[in-house]
């Protein structure tokens, strides 16, 4: 089953659709109300990403069940930017770094916006895309796509949590973060000017 495409925007429009769209995919999967309510949760949480990020941003939305009565929640964007207006957004970008919220959602989403803005290009000798910070943010090339998973985080920082200090704090925050105790993983992927946000829940308990 997947959902109809919404059209969310920065500046909230689309969100009520979302949602309502979260709410039919629940009740044609049968979901009891606990998992239900993980589902829109974890919608509102990718809608939030929506409006944090930059100014006219656009994206498609929409969920899709998996083989195991699982789903998927997507977020795909275009970044169609000119040279000067790319500059105007990195620099907000840079801006604001400091300013993101803490937390793994805060680091999930400068990534996102990173990826949005074509800053993924950019790779320092280190493997890790200037300005995201942390030793295992990294997005990596494969299939000519640049790749991040919450998957391949979680075991960077499960490997480099007790000797590195940046690896125990990112640590601690993901084990505090909803999201990252839901998904099953995080996916940010970028082909081309395409941007995709996928976050993966493999299956939900019919009595839970």
């Amino acid at each position: 089953m997947q959902t109809d495409k919404i059209k969310v925007y920065s500046s909230g429009k689309g969100k009520v659709e979302a949602l309502d769209e979260a709410e039919k995919f629940a009740a044609y999967m049968g979901l009891s109300r606990r998992n239900a309510g993980r589902v829109r949760l974890l919608t509102e949480e990718t809608l939030g990403m929506v409006e944090a990020i930059v100014e006219n941003f656009m994206a498609d939305f929409w969920i899709e069940s998996t083989d195991r009565r699982g789903c998927r929640i997507h977020l795909t964007a275009e970044a169609d930017v000119n040279y000067a207006m790319k500059q105007e957004l990195i620099s907000v970008s840079s801006r604001r770094e400091n300013a993101a919220a803490d937390g793994f959602m805060g680091r999930l989403l400068h990534l996102f916006e990173n990826a949005y803005l074509g800053l993924l290009d950019k790779v320092e000798p280190s493997g890790s895309p200037i300005g995201m910070g942390g030793i295992c943010e990294l997005a990596s090339m494969q299939g000519g796509a640049y790749l991040w998973s919450l998957e391949q985080y979680r075991e960077e920082l499960d490997k480099a949590k007790d000797t590195e200090s940046e690896a125990e704090k990112e640590w601690n925050d993901l084990e505090k973060s909803i999201v990252a105790k839901l998904a099953d993983d995080i996916r940010v992927s970028v082909l081309g000017d395409k941007v995709e946000l996928v976050i993966e829940k493999n299956s939900f308990s019919p009595d839970a």
